[in-house]
Order: structure tokens, then C-alpha cells, then sequence
């Protein structure tokens, strides 16, 4: 449906694009009493002259009379660009009305498509929230920092750190990341920025740790965890 709605927008703006540029063109199949009196606004038919070049039939700010309609018509020229707008002459008149139809069609589609992502995001429960992501990633982070120091030295706490910072990585961190549009909804696009910013910052630090747990640098690990808490609590008190 998103993509169905941002095709009608393109296509909507292309087509109100194009019958906008008809809003000065007049047909000279027209009534004269529509015609005569108005200004053209560009150059109109061809005559050759005498040299064989080409010059215009009629020049610019030329006022339409009944016999330059005639010779006009006579040219074959078939359309007229005129300094005066009337919405009667206006021929691409329904096709920019069936543009703003169209956008704002598209517009309803995409909105709907961001609320049903939304709704099932919410109706899925708490726990695929962005919020809840964070705390996921947050109380593992406090939890490894309890559990690191209770076991200097020993593999087993560098294996749990590997193991559950690898968790993190692979589902909870995508997680927030596929959250986008629900945040910037929320958030603003500026407040997102700031807030996938501090994010960013945590999943750095959560990325450190792991590297060191892997190499078995037990004080760096404590670090980078410490780090990646501060970080966390501020991206989560940014949240609404």
C-alpha cells in the first residue's frame, strides 16, 4: 500500500505538472468572443518572407483581433499562449483537479500504511516497542556488569559476554534500527536524529565489549559496558 501510495503522489505531481502548463494556452478553435481582446504572451504561427527566413506571425503583447485569428487559423496554428487566465479557457483544467485527487489519495494511502505498521507494532505487544528494546539492551547491559566482576579472569564471564552482547547485536539493535518510522512520528525527525545519536554512541561502546570479551581484556569489557549504560539511559530518557 506505501508503495501504491507514493506512485499515485509521483504520478499525480507529474500529471498536475503538465496540465499546469496549459493554464495559458488557448485553442483558436474557440469562439471569437473568447479570443479577441487578449494579449498573447509568446510568439504565434510563421509567415516566410521575402529572404526565405521565418519570422512570427504575431509578436509577443500582440492583441488578438478578429483577422489575426483568422490568419492565425489559416496557418494552422491550433493553440495561443495568452497573458490572461480564465478558468473557462483553461482545457487541462479537469486533469489538475484529478491531480490534487490523486495526491491526496496518496498521501491517505501512505499515512494508512505508516498506522497499520504502527498498529501492528503496538498490537503485537509491549515487547516491540522501541522502548522495550532499549531495556532490553539495557538490563543486559547492567546485568553483565554485575556478573563480570563476581569472575576475574575466568572465560565463563567473557563467554557470557560474548554470547549475550552477540544476542543484542543481532536481533535487538536491528530491532530499534527497523523502528524508524514509528520514532520519527514521535520524536520528529530532529529528535530522532539526537536520540539515534546517543544510541549509536552505546552500540559502539556494546560493540567494544564484545571485541574485548573475545580477546579476554576483562578490565576494557568492564569499560565498555559502563560506557554503554550511561549512554543507554540517556537515549531512553529521550524517548516520549
Amino acid at each position: 500500500m506505501r508503495i501504491l501510495g507514493h506512485l499515485l503522489i509521483w504520478g499525480s505531481l507529474a500529471l498536475g505538472a503538465a496540465s499546469a502548463s496549459t493554464a495559458y494556452l488557448v485553442s483558436l478553435d474557440a469562439p471569437d468572443g473568447q479570443l479577441v481582446g487578449l494579449k498573447l504572451a509568446a510568439p504565434a504561427g510563421k509567415v516566410e518572407q521575402a529572404d526565405g527566413t521565418e519570422a512570427a506571425l504575431a509578436e509577443p503583447d500582440s492583441e488578438l483581433t478578429a483577422r489575426l485569428v483568422d490568419e492565425l487559423r489559416a496557418a494552422g496554428v491550433q493553440n495561443a499562449r495568452v497573458k490572461e487566465f480564465a478558468w473557462t479557457r483553461w482545457r487541462g483544467k479537469w486533469f489538475f483537479l484529478a491531480s490534487l485527487l490523486g495526491l491526496v489519495a496518496g498521501a491517505v494511502l501512505v499515512r494508512r500504511s505508516d498506522g497499520s505498521a504502527m498498529d501492528a507494532i503496538e498490537n503485537g505487544g509491549p515487547e516491540r516497542s522501541p522502548r522495550w528494546t532499549l531495556e532490553v539492551i539495557h538490563s543486559t547491559v547492567e546485568r553483565l556488569r554485575a556478573e563480570v566482576p563476581a569472575a576475574p579472569g575466568e572465560w565463563s564471564a567473557m563467554i557470557a559476554v560474548i554470547d549475550q552482547l552477540g544476542e543484542l547485536q543481532k536481533i535487538h539493535v536491528p530491532d530499534l534500527v527497523n523502528a524508524r518510522a514509528r520514532l520519527v512520528a514521535s520524536l520528529g525527525i530532529s529528535g530522532y536524529a539526537v536520540l539515534m545519536d546517543n544510541f549509536a554512541a552505546a552500540e559502539r561502546q556494546v560493540n567494544r565489549a564484545w571485541s574485548a570479551a573475545v580477546d579476554g581484556q576483562h578490565d576494557e569489557v568492564l569499560g565498555c559496558l559502563e560506557e554503554a549504560s550511561t549512554l543507554l539511559e540517556e537515549t531512553m530518557r529521550r524517548l516520549p
